[in-house]
């Protein structure tokens, strides 16, 4: 494709028509140049960087050629570098940045735009990272005070009211502590609660309510164990006048125990004694009976021979008859 019309020789002839030769012949080396270079930035507006102008041309023309393809390697080059920080900060390494010293001129100036894009996108991030650590930590009172422009000026007074906010709220919940702690039942949260935050504060609440139901029940119960006590007092007071009383009692019956036990010691004695004497009264009463028996023998002995006289007797009365009752008398006598 041609850059510009070339001259109608056919208009011309003799010395004229070679002039507008010789002007095509020029136009047609120019256009092959500038065909190529174009041919090439085609190829890189679409992207593809890493074509470059291959044809052999003379004079300026190389020139041209040499200082267009040194163009495109010094964009390709920086497109590497920007892909080389997106591939780093896909890892992780915010930190990361364009070698500057591989270019020169004007790319070197992007390169350091390029950088200084990133120290004003990221040195803030990295301060923000600063703080959530400490966030993190417990660190509540932590604040980012360095001065941003735009939006990370606006991501800093949020982060900042966020701070100042989960302080109250720690505070808050501190304070309700502490009243707990200190006995005070009608401590009450004091802070806003919003969003999330309002389940803390309704489960805190919930938590004082049960605790002032169990406190007040509590109470009631340690009333009535005072009062049990109180008359757990008195029944022991009466107990301790009738433990008195029945010491007493126990006194007076110990000193009849002994006397019963002395008198129980001299029935003791007189026992022995009358044992004594009745075991004296046994041997009397056998020696008693085997006198007895011996008498009985002979007044068993004495009967049986009364008997034999008496059967005599009558013999003789049988045989002897006598007139005189007189003599009879005296014989049977």
């Amino acid at each position: 494709m041609a850059l510009i019309p070339r001259a109608k020789v056919d208009g011309f002839s003799g010395c004229m028509a070679e002039i507008m030769n010789g002007l095509n012949a020029i136009l047609d080396e120019n256009s092959e140049a500038f065909n190529a270079e174009i041919a090439v930035l085609k190829k890189m507006v679409a992207g593809d960087l890493s074509q470059r102008v291959t044809q052999e041309f003379k004079g300026d023309y190389s020139q041209i050629k040499d200082n267009f393809n040194q163009l495109a390697e010094n964009a390709e080059k920086a497109w590497s570098e920007v892909q080389r920080l997106v591939e780093t900060s896909r890892s992780g390494d915010l930190k990361a940045r364009t070698k500057v010293n591989i270019f020169a001129g004007d790319w070197q100036k992007i390169m350091e735009s390029v950088n200084f894009i990133l120290d004003e996108a990221l040195g803030p991030v990295n301060i923000q990272i600063d703080l959530l650590s400490k966030m993190i930590s417990g660190d509540l009172t932590a604040r980012i005070t360095q001065d941003f422009k735009g939006d990370h000026n606006r991501i800093k007074d949020l982060i900042n009211q966020y701070q100042v906010y989960n302080q109250q709220v720690v505070n808050d919940i501190v304070d309700v502590s502490q009243g707990l702690a200190d006995n005070n039942l009608r401590v009450v949260s004091k802070a806003e609660y919003r969003g999330d935050f309002v389940k803390i504060k309704d489960a805190l609440e919930m938590a004082l309510n049960g605790l002032s139901d169990t406190l007040r029940q509590t109470n009631e119960v340690v009333e009535q164990v005072v009062l049990s006590v109180e008359q757990v007092t008195a029944i022991s007071q009466d107990l301790a006048t009738s433990s008195q009383e029945q010491s007493s009692a126990v006194e007076e019956i110990s000193s009849n125990v002994e006397e019963t036990d002395t008198q129980v010691k001299a029935n003791a004695e007189s026992a022995n004694v009358a044992n004594q004497l009745v075991n004296q009264t046994n041997q009397i009463a056998n020696v008693g009976q085997e006198k007895m028996k011996m008498l009985t023998e002979s007044m068993r002995s004495i009967a049986e021979s009364s008997r034999e006289i008496s059967k005599i007797n009558k013999v003789n009365e049988t045989q002897y008859i006598q007139p005189n009752m007189g003599s009879a008398t005296i014989g049977t006598s």
